[in-house]
Protein backbone atom coordinates (compact mmCIF):
# COMPACT_ATOMS: atom_id res chain seq x y z
CA UNK A 1 0.00 0.00 0.00
CA UNK A 2 2.78 2.57 0.65
CA UNK A 3 4.41 2.99 -2.10
CA UNK A 4 2.84 5.26 -4.51
CA UNK A 5 0.68 7.19 -2.34
CA UNK A 6 3.08 9.18 -1.43
CA UNK A 7 4.49 12.84 -2.27
CA UNK A 8 1.81 14.35 -2.77
CA UNK A 9 1.80 17.95 -1.07
CA UNK A 10 -1.27 19.75 -0.61
CA UNK A 11 -1.54 23.30 -2.75
CA UNK A 12 -3.29 26.02 -0.16
CA UNK A 13 -6.66 26.46 -0.52
CA UNK A 14 -9.38 27.25 1.66
CA UNK A 15 -11.05 24.32 3.56
CA UNK A 16 -12.08 25.31 6.87
CA UNK A 17 -11.71 22.92 9.66
CA UNK A 18 -14.52 21.04 10.98
CA UNK A 19 -14.47 18.91 14.32
CA UNK A 20 -17.55 16.88 14.07
CA UNK A 21 -16.72 15.94 10.57
CA UNK A 22 -13.28 15.13 10.91
CA UNK A 23 -14.02 12.51 13.83
CA UNK A 24 -16.91 10.98 12.00
CA UNK A 25 -14.82 10.92 8.94
CA UNK A 26 -11.98 9.02 11.25
CA UNK A 27 -14.63 6.44 12.26
CA UNK A 28 -15.48 5.92 8.74
CA UNK A 29 -12.03 5.16 8.08
CA UNK A 30 -11.54 2.51 10.85
CA UNK A 31 -14.82 1.05 10.42
CA UNK A 32 -13.57 0.09 6.32
CA UNK A 33 -10.18 -0.60 7.99
CA UNK A 34 -12.21 -3.25 10.08
CA UNK A 35 -14.22 -4.80 7.15
CA UNK A 36 -11.82 -4.58 4.16
CA UNK A 37 -12.67 -7.98 3.20
CA UNK A 38 -16.31 -6.82 1.94
CA UNK A 39 -15.46 -4.64 0.04
CA UNK A 40 -14.60 -5.32 -3.83
CA UNK A 41 -11.42 -3.82 -5.67
CA UNK A 42 -13.08 -0.99 -7.33
CA UNK A 43 -14.63 0.26 -3.75
CA UNK A 44 -11.34 0.23 -1.76
CA UNK A 45 -9.77 2.27 -4.46
CA UNK A 46 -12.68 4.74 -3.92
CA UNK A 47 -11.65 4.83 -0.75
CA UNK A 48 -8.32 5.26 -1.46
CA UNK A 49 -8.62 7.82 -3.09
CA UNK A 50 -11.42 9.74 -1.41
CA UNK A 51 -8.95 8.97 1.94
CA UNK A 52 -5.95 10.12 0.57
CA UNK A 53 -7.65 13.59 -0.86
CA UNK A 54 -8.82 14.56 2.95
CA UNK A 55 -5.52 13.60 4.65
CA UNK A 56 -3.43 15.26 1.83
CA UNK A 57 -5.23 17.27 -0.65
CA UNK A 58 -4.96 16.97 -4.70
CA UNK A 59 -2.73 14.59 -5.76
CA UNK A 60 0.85 16.17 -7.43
CA UNK A 61 2.98 13.17 -7.49
CA UNK A 62 4.05 12.03 -11.10
CA UNK A 63 1.88 9.02 -12.34
CA UNK A 64 3.55 6.04 -11.65
CA UNK A 65 5.58 3.40 -14.67
CA UNK A 66 4.05 1.51 -16.80
CA UNK A 67 4.66 -1.34 -15.51
CA UNK A 68 3.38 -0.42 -11.40
CA UNK A 69 0.64 -1.87 -12.45
CA UNK A 70 -1.39 -1.40 -8.71
CA UNK A 71 0.35 2.05 -8.22
CA UNK A 72 -1.17 3.42 -11.43
CA UNK A 73 -4.73 2.61 -10.14
CA UNK A 74 -4.47 3.80 -6.83
CA UNK A 75 -2.82 7.12 -8.47
CA UNK A 76 -6.05 7.56 -11.07
CA UNK A 77 -8.60 7.05 -8.24
CA UNK A 78 -6.73 10.10 -6.48
CA UNK A 79 -5.77 11.99 -9.01
CA UNK A 80 -9.43 11.70 -11.06
CA UNK A 81 -10.75 13.58 -7.70
CA UNK A 82 -8.64 17.04 -8.82
CA UNK A 83 -9.34 20.01 -6.86
CA UNK A 84 -12.01 18.31 -4.28
CA UNK A 85 -11.00 19.79 -1.23
CA UNK A 86 -10.34 18.29 2.02
CA UNK A 87 -13.96 18.42 3.72
CA UNK A 88 -16.01 17.21 0.33
CA UNK A 89 -13.89 13.96 0.34
CA UNK A 90 -14.64 13.33 4.16
CA UNK A 91 -18.13 14.00 3.54
CA UNK A 92 -17.76 11.83 0.21
CA UNK A 93 -16.29 8.96 2.11
CA UNK A 94 -18.87 8.76 4.65
CA UNK A 95 -21.99 8.69 2.03
CA UNK A 96 -20.20 6.16 0.17
CA UNK A 97 -19.97 3.79 2.91
CA UNK A 98 -23.14 5.02 4.33
CA UNK A 99 -24.26 3.51 0.66
CA UNK A 100 -22.36 0.15 1.05
CA UNK A 101 -23.19 -0.79 4.31
CA UNK A 102 -26.76 0.97 5.41
CA UNK A 103 -26.43 -0.69 8.60
CA UNK A 104 -23.34 1.23 9.42
CA UNK A 105 -24.47 3.78 12.85
CA UNK A 106 -22.71 7.12 12.09
CA UNK A 107 -23.16 7.88 15.78
CA UNK A 108 -21.61 4.84 17.00
CA UNK A 109 -19.94 2.57 14.52
CA UNK A 110 -18.10 0.55 16.48
CA UNK A 111 -21.28 -1.04 17.81
CA UNK A 112 -22.26 -2.11 14.45
CA UNK A 113 -19.38 -4.16 13.46
CA UNK A 114 -15.86 -5.59 15.58
CA UNK A 115 -12.91 -3.91 14.61
CA UNK A 116 -9.77 -6.19 13.26
CA UNK A 117 -6.19 -5.70 13.96
CA UNK A 118 -5.48 -4.71 10.75
CA UNK A 119 -5.91 -2.49 7.88
CA UNK A 120 -6.91 -2.69 4.11
CA UNK A 121 -3.46 -3.42 2.32
CA UNK A 122 -4.43 -1.85 -1.10
CA UNK A 123 -1.48 -4.22 -2.57
CA UNK A 124 -3.75 -7.00 -2.15
CA UNK A 125 -6.52 -6.04 -4.77
CA UNK A 126 -3.71 -7.00 -7.17
CA UNK A 127 -2.74 -11.02 -6.30
CA UNK A 128 -3.39 -13.75 -9.25
CA UNK A 129 -1.58 -16.11 -6.65
CA UNK A 130 -4.56 -18.03 -6.08
CA UNK A 131 -4.88 -18.91 -10.31
CA UNK A 132 -1.60 -20.73 -10.28
CA UNK A 133 -1.67 -24.58 -9.52
CA UNK A 134 0.60 -25.29 -6.04
CA UNK A 135 3.65 -26.40 -8.13
CA UNK A 136 3.95 -23.14 -9.84
CA UNK A 137 3.54 -20.87 -6.63
CA UNK A 138 7.02 -19.32 -5.33
CA UNK A 139 7.77 -18.40 -2.20
CA UNK A 140 6.57 -14.81 -3.13
CA UNK A 141 2.95 -16.48 -3.99
CA UNK A 142 2.91 -18.21 -0.34
CA UNK A 143 3.61 -15.33 1.50
CA UNK A 144 1.16 -12.98 -0.05
CA UNK A 145 -1.64 -16.08 0.83
CA UNK A 146 -0.20 -16.06 3.81
CA UNK A 147 0.98 -20.10 3.96
CA UNK A 148 3.55 -20.09 6.20
CA UNK A 149 3.74 -23.96 6.32
CA UNK A 150 4.42 -23.74 2.34
CA UNK A 151 6.85 -20.62 2.85
CA UNK A 152 8.76 -22.85 5.42
CA UNK A 153 9.55 -25.52 2.44
CA UNK A 154 11.47 -23.03 0.95
CA UNK A 155 13.40 -21.25 3.55
CA UNK A 156 14.74 -24.16 4.66
CA UNK A 157 16.49 -25.12 1.41
CA UNK A 158 20.22 -24.58 1.30
CA UNK A 159 21.34 -21.32 -0.02
CA UNK A 160 17.91 -20.21 0.00
CA UNK A 161 18.03 -16.17 0.20
CA UNK A 162 15.65 -15.04 2.24
CA UNK A 163 16.07 -11.54 1.59
CA UNK A 164 15.60 -11.78 -1.87
CA UNK A 165 13.78 -9.35 -3.82
CA UNK A 166 11.17 -9.26 -6.06
CA UNK A 167 10.75 -6.92 -9.65
CA UNK A 168 9.65 -4.04 -7.32
CA UNK A 169 12.43 -4.34 -4.84
CA UNK A 170 10.29 -5.81 -2.40
CA UNK A 171 11.08 -9.10 0.01
CA UNK A 172 9.19 -11.83 1.72
CA UNK A 173 9.40 -9.46 4.47
CA UNK A 174 7.58 -6.56 2.65
CA UNK A 175 4.94 -8.31 1.55
CA UNK A 176 4.24 -10.23 4.87
CA UNK A 177 4.05 -6.75 6.39
CA UNK A 178 1.43 -5.40 3.82
CA UNK A 179 -0.43 -8.45 4.32
CA UNK A 180 -0.36 -8.16 7.95
CA UNK A 181 0.61 -11.88 8.71
CA UNK A 182 2.08 -11.50 12.05
CA UNK A 183 3.06 -15.35 12.21
CA UNK A 184 4.83 -15.00 9.01
CA UNK A 185 6.84 -11.28 10.10
CA UNK A 186 7.74 -13.27 12.92
CA UNK A 187 9.36 -16.50 11.76
CA UNK A 188 10.88 -14.71 8.51
CA UNK A 189 12.78 -12.32 11.14
CA UNK A 190 14.07 -15.09 13.66
CA UNK A 191 15.29 -16.76 10.13
CA UNK A 192 17.51 -13.87 9.66
CA UNK A 193 15.02 -11.47 7.38
CA UNK A 194 16.31 -7.99 7.15
CA UNK A 195 14.10 -5.94 9.16
CA UNK A 196 15.21 -2.98 7.08
CA UNK A 197 15.47 -3.69 4.03
CA UNK A 198 14.47 -1.20 1.72
CA UNK A 199 12.86 -1.70 -1.88
CA UNK A 200 13.67 0.01 -4.98
CA UNK A 201 11.48 3.38 -3.66
CA UNK A 202 13.38 3.07 -0.63
CA UNK A 203 10.73 2.13 1.63
CA UNK A 204 10.91 -0.48 4.96
CA UNK A 205 9.03 -3.35 5.56
CA UNK A 206 8.04 -0.89 8.67
CA UNK A 207 6.86 1.90 6.01
CA UNK A 208 4.17 -0.98 5.05
CA UNK A 209 2.95 -2.10 8.20
CA UNK A 210 2.51 1.39 8.93
CA UNK A 211 1.10 2.68 5.87
CA UNK A 212 -1.23 -0.42 5.92
CA UNK A 213 -2.35 -0.13 9.83
CA UNK A 214 -0.92 -3.30 11.09
CA UNK A 215 -0.41 -2.36 14.57
CA UNK A 216 1.06 -5.55 15.95
CA UNK A 217 3.08 -6.10 13.19
CA UNK A 218 4.17 -2.57 13.53
CA UNK A 219 5.23 -3.57 17.19
CA UNK A 220 6.45 -6.68 15.99
CA UNK A 221 9.02 -4.71 13.85
CA UNK A 222 10.05 -2.02 16.42
CA UNK A 223 10.86 -4.70 18.90
CA UNK A 224 12.83 -6.21 16.65
CA UNK A 225 14.68 -3.12 16.09
CA UNK A 226 12.96 -1.33 12.41
CA UNK A 227 14.78 1.86 12.13
CA UNK A 228 12.11 4.89 12.17
CA UNK A 229 14.47 7.05 10.44
CA UNK A 230 15.01 5.50 6.88
CA UNK A 231 13.39 7.62 4.41
CA UNK A 232 12.11 6.83 1.22
CA UNK A 233 13.00 8.04 -2.25
CA UNK A 234 10.14 10.82 -1.13
CA UNK A 235 11.81 11.77 1.75
CA UNK A 236 8.84 9.78 3.64
CA UNK A 237 9.52 8.57 6.57
CA UNK A 238 7.08 5.28 8.18
CA UNK A 239 5.35 7.88 10.54
CA UNK A 240 4.34 10.03 7.32
CA UNK A 241 2.45 7.11 5.60
CA UNK A 242 0.88 6.06 9.31
CA UNK A 243 -2.83 4.53 8.26
CA UNK A 244 -4.17 5.74 11.82
CA UNK A 245 -3.63 7.71 14.55
CA UNK A 246 -3.16 4.66 17.11
CA UNK A 247 -0.28 3.74 14.90
CA UNK A 248 0.94 6.88 14.71
CA UNK A 249 0.87 6.59 18.27
CA UNK A 250 3.07 3.56 18.99
CA UNK A 251 5.39 4.03 16.73
CA UNK A 252 5.76 7.64 18.58
CA UNK A 253 6.14 5.34 21.92
CA UNK A 254 9.18 3.88 20.75
CA UNK A 255 10.92 7.03 19.91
Amino acid sequence: MAKSEENCESPVYDDEYDEELTKLFESAADCVASIADDFDDDQLLVFYGLYKQAQEGPCLKNKPGIFDFKGKKKWEAWKMLGAMTKSQAMEQYIQTLKQLKPEWDLKNPENKFVKKSFGPAVSTMVNDSNELDDDQKTAFDWVKEGSWDKLYTYVIQPGFNINEQDLEGMTLLHWACDRGHTVIVNNLLQHGCDVNCQDEYGQTPLHYASSCGHCEVVKILLDKGAKQNLVDTDGMLPRHVAFSKDVAKLMASYS
